[in-house]
């Protein structure tokens, strides 16, 4: 049986009594903010609703009294009838609408090329057969734009890390690092004292496992100081982003698509707005000229405009422009809601991309886990001689003894304590997350960050994103306009006159 003094030091730390109503004010403090978002995010969504079908109720009752005075004045030619011309607006409003949906879900859809894989093209979303969605075809370059700007504009990693207090590090560290120590210090005992350490009384050994502790917050505390100075060499949060995104396309596909919930939801709406004045516009133009071309005409041009504007009313004006003396401001509609993205874009960024486990585990067994291993190997080493320095005039003969090639030699037995200190710590380091994420506010870094951005830069955090393959989408949607025309000649004009 273990004496007193041994199961003293093992035994584990009291609870603190105040823990639990800690944890519950925290995770108040927490749900206030997202409970406010929520309230604001239903009221946007009610307004939302009424606003479409006011203007929905006024085209139509525009175009019913352009058709009456029309019919009136004797421009309609009254051999032809009236549903036929009275089917053009709501049938371009609805190519409008079509051309949007379908150019939006060709955005995020599908996540992996589907068809025929000849002649593709790195990030490119298209083949000779078949297609990618636009994001996830350019997942990783897209991910770089975004990390290359966030680092630029918003983040400070160093700063970041230096909020981590190694005072409260070793706090939560304190129970796994007895273990940790407690099996260098029995390791270092059998194989450079062998049989004195086994037959040593447990008072002994709980003596020497209480002094080992000593050297534990020496060594943490150095360590991490060690990482934060050379950070860089630890932690490339550039690939640890992209890599994310690669191996999880769906996850750039939700940011884009919560960031910019508003914005398609006005792509779509849109699409059937401008349709249907393009379309009052194609009423007139056919009644005077009819020729077969120019419904397919008109609906490649509907396609192409409403995709055009719609995209363009989006992001620009970069910055506000007023006019009429500024009782109307001019201003990108996503640019209008900048407080509101940097909101969405820094939660989804820290709860998905950049906590604490994700950094932790690309420090630990990411691509610069060689240079990480060597500040552990430094610091372990230190705490071993450290230690060993204390027990070596007793047993300076077993040493000399391990130095002729009998057992193991001194730099061994350290060696091997700092493959053991590697191996046991990913599993301490977990312990960590739950403060770390709360330590290091990226949540709050990037809000702050990007909501005071001015414009141009704010625009240029998510817009590269459609920038580069705008056209692709507004080709799309005028080919399915065209289509769309065709449809409109040879069957509902087929059907109607």
């Amino acid at each position: 049986m273990p004496s007193e003094e041994l199961q003293q030091w093992e035994e584990i730390p009291r609870q603190d009594p105040f823990a639990d109503v800690q944890a519950q004010l925290e995770l108040s403090s927490q749900q206030l903010p997202r409970q406010r978002e929520e309230e604001e995010e239903e009221e946007v969504k009610k307004r939302s609703l009424k606003t479409p079908l006011l203007i929905v109720f006024s085209l139509f009752a525009f175009e019913a009294v352009l058709v009456a005075i029309l019919k009136v004045t004797g421009v309609m030619d009254p051999n032809v009838s009236v549903w036929l011309y009275a089917s053009m607006p709501p049938m371009s409003g609805f190519v409008g609408y079509l051309t949007n949906i379908v150019a939006l879900f060709m955005t995020f859809n599908p996540l992996e090329f589907v068809g025929i894989p000849f002649l593709l093209i790195k990030d490119q979303p298209v083949g000779l057969f078949g297609w990618q969605g636009i994001i996830p075809a350019k997942c990783g370059k897209m991910a770089a734009i975004s990390v290359d700007l966030m680092l630029e504009k918003l983040i400070d990693v160093r700063e970041v890390f230096d909020r981590l207090d190694p005072d409260r590090v070793i706090e939560i560290l304190a129970p796994g690092m007895r273990t940790i120590m407690r099996k260098m210090v029995d390791k270092l005992g059998n194989e450079q004292f062998g049989q004195v350490w086994k037959t040593a009384p447990d008072y002994i050994k709980a003596e020497v496992y209480q002094r080992s502790l000593v050297q534990s917050p020496v060594m943490i505390r150095g360590l991490l100081q060690d990482m934060k100075d050379n950070l860089e060499q630890v932690l490339d949060l550039k690939t640890m982003v992209v890599r994310k995104f690669e191996l999880e396309k769906h996850l750039l596909n939700e940011l884009f698509q919560e960031c910019g919930a508003d914005e398609f939801i006005f792509i779509e709406r849109s699409g059937f707005y401008f349709g249907f004045v393009f379309g009052l516009i194609q009423m007139v133009v056919y009644m005077f000229y009819d020729a077969g071309w120019v419904l397919p005409f008109a609906g490649f041009v509907v396609g192409y405009l409403t995709n055009f504007l719609a995209l363009k009313m989006i992001f620009e004006p970069v910055n506000p422009v007023p006019i009429f003396g500024g009782r109307i401001v001019l201003h990108g509609l996503f640019l209008q809601r900048q407080q509101e993205v940097s909101r969405v874009f820094a939660r989804m960024t820290a709860s998905k991309v950049m906590t604490s486990e994700l950094i932790w585990d690309e420090i630990l067994f990411g691509p610069n886990v060689e240079k990480f291993e060597e500040l552990v190997r430094r610091h372990t080493s230190v705490a071993v001689d450290k230690f060993a320095g204390i027990l070596r005039p007793a047993v300076a003969p077993y040493l000399k003894i391990k130095r002729t090639g009998i057992g193991y030699d001194y730099d061994d037995v350290k060696d091997g304590i700092c493959d053991q200190v590697i191996q046991e710590l990913p599993p301490q380091v977990q312990l960590l997350h739950g403060y770390s994420d709360e330590a290091l506010q990226i949540r709050r870094e990037l809000h702050e960050k990007m909501s005071a951005l001015p414009s141009p830069e704010f625009e240029a955090v998510l817009h590269p994103v459609f920038e580069e393959d705008e056209l692709k989408l507004i080709l799309v949607g005028a080919a399915l306009g065209a289509g769309v025309g065709f449809f409109q000649l040879y069957v509902i004009f087929g059907m109607l006159g």
